[in-house]
């Protein structure tokens, strides 16, 4: 792949076996097992936490998916406790920013210093609009809920725009921008981005060391 070619651009070897990287020590959510890339990858490597965490950020989709299924149609809002819980799950979503620190300070710079530019600054680029997405629901929930405001419209246009577009992003890094980094990044060179990512933080997992403390 060329290093400003399109995020649609199919990646060769997203199924190769990789190269075993011993140096993190993570518990992991269960992998996606539809994925062969996922499957192929230690269960501790960076990308696979990355892709781990896709899954439980996926799962509050869905539940905020339903949650708008639910209330479609309807001539007034949902009660307060589908607001409650919309509200929640806005806030679940803000809360996975040490995913995309991760991705921002780590990933994305190796990438770019191999001279892969286009894909890692379009995903860039997207993170922006998905944080305001999410600080969005989150806020107009609350307010929802504080002030008996009618802000219903707005807030289930932002959710429904957040689930197309979050689940649209996921699958992209998931296809085509984690196996192309795993494809040209050097075996060596994990070592220290996963260090990195241990001072940066996890989201919807727990270290190892931590499990049972």
């Amino acid at each position: 792949m060329q290093p400003n070619e399109s995020l649609s651009t199919n990646v060769s070897r997203a199924g190769a076996e990789p190269a075993r990287v011993e140096c993190c020590e993570h518990k992991h959510s269960q992998p996606d097992a539809a994925s062969p890339f996922r499957a192929s990858l230690p269960a501790d490597h960076v990308l696979a936490t990355l892709m781990d965490e896709h899954q439980r950020i996926l799962g509050r989709l869905n539940r905020l998916e339903e949650l708008l299924r639910s209330a479609n149609g309807a001539t007034e809002p949902p009660g307060d406790a589908q607001i409650q819980e919309i509200h929640e799950i806005g806030g679940q979503l803000i809360g996975v920013e040490p995913h995309h620190q991760r991705e921002e300070q780590v990933l994305f710079p190796v990438l770019i210093a191999l001279g892969i530019e286009g894909p890692p600054r379009m995903m860039e680029l997207e993170h922006v609009e998905l944080r305001r997405l999410k600080h969005s629901i989150r806020d107009k929930s609350e307010e929802m809920l504080a002030t008996r405001g009618d802000h219903w419209r707005e807030l289930a246009r932002d959710a429904r725009e957040l689930v197309s577009m979050l689940r649209s992003h996921i699958h992209k890094e998931d296809e085509i921008l984690y196996p192309m980094a795993f494809e040209e990044i050097a075996v060596e060179s994990w070592i220290p981005m996963k260090a990195r990512c241990d001072e940066i933080g996890y989201c919807c997992q727990a270290p190892a060391s931590e499990v049972g403390t």
